[in-house]
């Protein structure tokens, strides 16, 4: 039986992919389960070359709500497959899945209505479990206390560190427009380009989180975010890049550069076993006061020692 597409969707759902074969039918089936039915959902494929396009297209034949759409040389970012999506989107809201990621029931019925009562909040997010297998395997929760109150201004909160995590996350999708959507910076290994926008639209919007776990979120090595020194490194480059956008002076972006070439040089110590002199150096560089670096030497020479 073909479900017909509403003619005004509320919600558009975006699924980036590429090389998706193994996850994506999952991931599809997890949101066709929900019981809040009116939306649309655009599956975006970078440039895939495995089967990704033939599971996509026989739930194409089986729901109109659905759309594939298909560039044709591969980005690596997520961001263009969905700044595609968001272009074409009619939903007054947006809700994001990675191909490799599953909703649970119950996840829109919650987060749409809590919206529709909330005018002045401009994303809402939820908790997730961090699966490394199935999803009838061993779960972790991503947050292990909530990462803030159900509304509230969350920009300072960003700028230390991502709280939102995109699979459960719905936005209005003027504040995704009105932020410039997502950031998309060729030749980067990999952008945090979903951290970002919550940042720019965290400058003028609450956000809400309902305390649920409304997502599966996998973890495994094919995912961009597996090394520590990458994620430092990606995390230098965004406030270097991109910390005029994020509403931070001179000052500011100073302090958070060294805090995160900090990080940088931990990874580099803890996972690579050897001494970060230039990254500590550069940490010094940009903010002489950073009492973590002398701590941080204080544990190396004590490590030394025993």
């Amino acid at each position: 039986m073909v479900v017909m597409t509403a003619r005004n969707p509320i919600v558009t759902i975006i699924t980036p992919t590429h090389n998706g074969e193994q996850y994506i039918a999952e991931t599809i089936r997890s949101v066709l389960a929900q019981d809040f039915h009116d939306f649309e959902y655009l599956i975006v494929d970078d440039a895939s070359t495995d089967g990704t396009e033939r599971v996509v297209r026989e739930f194409v034949k089986a729901d109109s709500r659905i759309r594939y759409y298909r560039i044709g040389k591969n980005t690596g970012q997520p961001a263009g497959p969905r700044n595609l999506a968001v272009r074409r989107a009619t939903g007054k809201y947006i809700a994001l899945l990675d191909h490799d990621d599953i909703w649970l029931p119950g996840k829109l019925s919650l987060q749409i209505p809590f919206l529709e009562k909330n005018p002045d909040v401009g994303v809402v997010h939820g908790n997730a479990w961090n699966i490394t297998a199935g999803p009838d395997g061993p779960r972790t929760a991503c947050w292990k206390r909530p990462p803030q109150r159900e509304r509230e201004w969350v920009y300072r909160k960003l700028l230390h560190g991502c709280c939102v995590i995109a699979c459960t996350a719905v936005a209005r999708a003027e504040c995704i427009r009105r932020a410039g959507l997502f950031a998309e910076d060729p030749g980067v290994r990999f952008l945090p380009d979903d951290w970002l926008l919550w940042i720019k639209i965290a400058r003028s919007n609450r956000f809400g989180y309902i305390d649920e776990f409304i997502a599966l979120y996998r973890v495994h090595p094919e995912r961009l975010t597996g090394s520590r020194r990458m994620m430092a490194e990606s995390d230098y480059y965004l406030f270097d890049r991109y910390g005029r956008e994020m509403g931070l002076s001179a000052l500011s972006r100073r302090l958070y550069l060294s805090e995160r070439k900090y990080r940088v040089a931990k990874a580099i110590y803890f996972d690579e076993g050897r001494f970060p002199g230039k990254e500590l150096g550069e940490a010094f560089r940009l903010n002489p006061l950073n009492l973590r670096i002398p701590g941080f030497l204080a544990r190396i020479g004590f490590r030394m020692k025993k």
